[in-house]
């Protein structure tokens, strides 16, 4: 078996047909096809087992529901294949997305493989790309920070992995919810050489979904993305450093307004505590200490939530008039 497709699955029947039936009809042939059911409440788990019933490519495991990197960990325990990529069950694929990125690391087995994409939004299908001109082309690892820039840090389904590589060691983390795919990306690219880019779109990103994960309100948003602070710091190459710091401070002070935003339904004293917990934590300090110097800098350097919220209140004021 050459290729195992990995497609976690939850609550999405409404796209699941449309998903599996891209992936089945590809223009390749040693490919198996792992639906892994993760507790879904809707037809998902009947659907699934149509599939199986239609092809012999399609294998149904129906688990219960524990998360999208305890759906993708299941699959890769059960995976035969060499090569492991992976698709999310609201998305499509072009017919030859196993075929293109399967060529590519057969010929180049020590680089992380990765394409362009389409973002689908409802009123326009957007292409997500790394502006060159040649079809393939490789970039350093130490080009990291050029992928996160660009879009291309995260996202499981525009890569194919070598199984091998992953072994028993690089798996999905259960603990997170947000940017568990930039993780996984993290440990398998310190098992690659390069990065190779493969400049054809073969993976639809159905951003359209107003429950979808990238579209929902997160009062608590700073936890997503302080997970991913120090991992990504330990790939940024030096050169890079100080622009790195300078943007992830920006990115954590900003949460203090997602904290504030109406949507949030906790209560003064519980913004407060949750925002002054922001201004102590390790990796906002961190961000903060190693910025560039700023006159926010200064101001956040006192770590005062009544000041921040006057110099927020300020902010506004100025811009209203």
């Amino acid at each position: 078996m050459e290729v195992s497709v990995i497609i976690p699955i939850y609550n999405t029947d409404k796209y699941l047909r449309r998903c599996i039936d891209s992936v089945i009809n590809q223009g390749f042939e040693d490919y198996e096809i792992l639906l892994i059911d993760d507790g879904s409440t809707d037809n998902c788990g009947l659907i699934c087992d149509e599939y199986k019933n239609k092809s012999e490519k399609v294998f149904v495991i129906h688990k219960p529901h524990c998360g999208v990197s305890s759906a993708c960990n299941c699959g890769i325990e059960h995976s035969n294949g060499k090569y492991l990529m992976f698709c999310d069950s609201d998305d499509y694929v072009e017919p030859d997305w196993i075929s293109t990125l399967y060529r590519a690391i057969e010929d180049n087995p020590d680089d992380f493989v990765f394409c362009a994409f389409f973002k689908e939004d409802t009123s326009k299908s957007r292409l997500i790309h790394l502006s060159h001109g040649d079809y393939y082309s490789r970039y350093s690892i130490s080009d990291y920070y050029l992928m996160y820039q660009k879009g291309f840090s995260a996202y499981r389904w525009i890569r194919i992995f070598r199984k091998d590589k992953i072994s028993d060691t690089i798996r999905f983390n259960e603990s997170i919810s947000v940017g568990e795919d930039v993780l996984f990306n993290i440990e398998y690219l310190k098992t690659c050489n390069s990065f190779l880019y493969v400049d054809k779109p073969l993976y639809h990103w159905g951003n359209d979904r107003s429950d979808s994960l990238s579209r929902a309100y997160h009062a608590k948003y700073y936890n997503d993305i302080k997970n991913l602070y120090f991992p990504r710091a330990s790939v940024i190459a030096d050169k890079d450093m100080q622009n790195y710091y300078n943007e992830y401070f920006h990115r954590f002070y900003a949460c203090i307004d997602i904290v504030n935003d109406n949507r949030n339904t906790m209560s003064k004293s519980e913004k407060k505590a949750y925002i002054n917990y922001i201004l102590h934590d390790e990796a906002f300090c961190h961000a903060l200490k190693h910025s560039e110097k700023s006159k926010l800098k200064t101001l956040v350097n006192f770590k005062s939530y009544s000041l921040i919220m006057m110099y927020k209140k300020l902010c506004k004021i100025r811009k209203i008039k």
